[in-house]
């Protein structure tokens, strides 16, 4: 009941809305069945929507909790997202970078290939990737469309412009915990230690 095309059209993807039924790809032009994924278990089976990259190198799987990627055409497992709440929908970046997952009430944004969200935003109705990808644009419960910065350098260069400092060691370990300090924002005094 889900289909989906790679970019240049030579591969599908299907995906039944029954139990445990996996999800299966197609070579276009002979017919053939060329590869599939696992079967889930009752409890944890594929809905939703595909996806491929569009550089046709991926497929995005959704099941009732946790978003797969996989590489194409051999189908094999290269990162998952999981969550502690069903997933409604999920939206992947034009460059295929991101992987945007509505669990109401959220939205999180992950960087999949470090399997790792980068943003998380509330209140989400409907959410969709600009054409290039850098931002996130979300139509809120309050009815409010918003538009969000999703790569790490873009937040950090925001941040920065707000700014007339770096952070004080304190305000470091209290943000990011242990990782080691070193300057945010190259252009702006560093407090003393």
């Amino acid at each position: 009941t889900e289909v989906s095309f790679s970019p240049d059209g030579t591969l599908l993807a299907t995906q039944q809305h029954r139990y445990e039924q996996p999800v299966k790809l197609w070579d276009t032009r002979s017919g053939a069945l060329i590869g599939e994924t696992p079967i889930l278990p009752r409890t944890d089976y594929y809905r939703g929507d595909l996806a491929f990259s569009a550089n046709g190198r991926f497929l995005v799987t959704q099941s009732r909790n946790e978003i797969a990627v996989w590489s194409v055409p051999k189908v094999q497992s290269i990162a998952r997202l999981r969550h502690a709440d069903s997933i409604s929908s999920f939206s992947l970046s034009p460059d295929g970078r991101y992987i945007a997952v509505q669990s109401e009430p959220e939205v999180l944004v992950w960087d999949w290939r470090r399997e790792r969200p980068m943003l998380r935003i509330e209140d989400v109705d409907e959410m969709r990737f600009t054409a290039g990808g850098t931002r996130l644009v979300a139509v809120h419960k309050d009815d409010s469309v918003r538009v969000w910065q999703v790569r790490t350098e873009d937040l950090v260069a925001d941040a920065c412009s707000r700014l007339a400092r770096n952070l004080t060691a304190a305000e470091w370990r209290s943000y990011l915990g242990t990782e080691d300090y070193r300057e945010s924002c190259p252009r702006l005094p560093v407090p003393r230690r």
